[in-house]
């Protein structure tokens, strides 16, 4: 299974989200999302690197963290800050990434843990105003325990953010190196550096997660698979065959079969 950047997440989701999670395979985006381990642990992988976070901790993924979840019998729930939200955080922590993502304090957990039981017993007649605020609350008691360091290549997360909108927006097009860099006003030497430092994952990667993800929205309302393909900005069903089966691991077909009921996608 491939990184799969979660651009609808970014894109459409208004509301606070917060879940037990079952596990979840590696993902990025632009929210923040932050991990409280209830009972026993949760293995954590963040950027690469695997951590098993126990009972009483918490882990933090900023923007664009790869980051993925295993969970064999603990329990943790996982709470995600829609970008609606987030305003504040980004301006007090403007240009700089989180240093220590795993934090265990007992007092703080006993905070995060009594926000959660407010968030819950309000969440139905929760206003903008009450989730924004919640959040600068819940974010600013992790603030000093996660500490930040500058980008040390210069990068702006809300550019990056842009960039990203505009390559989902475009995705079904002919989308290089050369040309984004341009658009953006970067060397491509340069951008491809600032991508890789915000993103972990190659461009040419990232623009085929957003092309699968679109392929299968349009397989799952009835396209074939060789339409789907390339009305998603797939050159050819070799690549296509290629990169679904590698992020996927069964063909396109396959995949429609077991996961869409009823569906009508077809291969022609």
């Amino acid at each position: 299974m491939g990184v799969f950047y979660e651009s609808k997440r970014d894109l459409e989701h208004r509301n606070i989200e917060i879940f037990t999670t079952a596990g979840i395979a590696p993902h990025f985006h632009a929210q923040v999302e932050v991990l409280c381990v209830m009972r026993d642990f949760v293995n954590v992988t963040l950027n690469g690197e695997t951590e098993t976070v126990r009972a009483g901790g918490i882990c933090v993924s900023g923007s664009y963290d790869v980051h993925s979840y295993s969970v064999n019998g603990g329990e943790g729930i996982v709470v995600l800050f829609p970008l609606d939200c987030l305003r504040r955080f980004f301006a007090y922590t403007e240009n700089a990434v989180i240093k220590h993502h795993i934090v265990y304090d007992e007092k703080l957990f006993s905070s995060i843990s009594a926000l959660l039981e407010l968030y819950k017993s309000n969440s139905e007649s929760a206003n903008p105003l009450f989730c924004e605020g919640w959040t600068n609350a819940f974010l600013g008691l992790l603030h000093d325990f996660l500490g930040f360091s500058q980008v040390g290549t210069g990068g702006r997360i809300d550019t990056f953010h842009e960039v990203l909108t505009y390559i989902r927006a475009h995705s079904d097009e002919e989308l290089t190196l050369a040309g984004l860099s341009k658009r953006f006003g970067y060397s491509p030497y340069h951008f491809s550096r600032l991508f890789n430092s915000f993103i972990n994952v190659g461009l040419k990667k990232y623009i085929n997660s957003v092309r699968l993800e679109n392929a299968l929205d349009k397989m799952k309302n009835g396209e074939s698979v060789t339409a789907a393909a390339f009305s998603s900005g797939f050159g050819s069903m070799r690549s296509f065959y290629r990169d679904f089966t590698e992020y996927y691991g069964e063909t396109p077909q396959r995949y429609a079969r077991v996961h869409f009921v009823g569906n009508k996608s077809r291969d022609k």
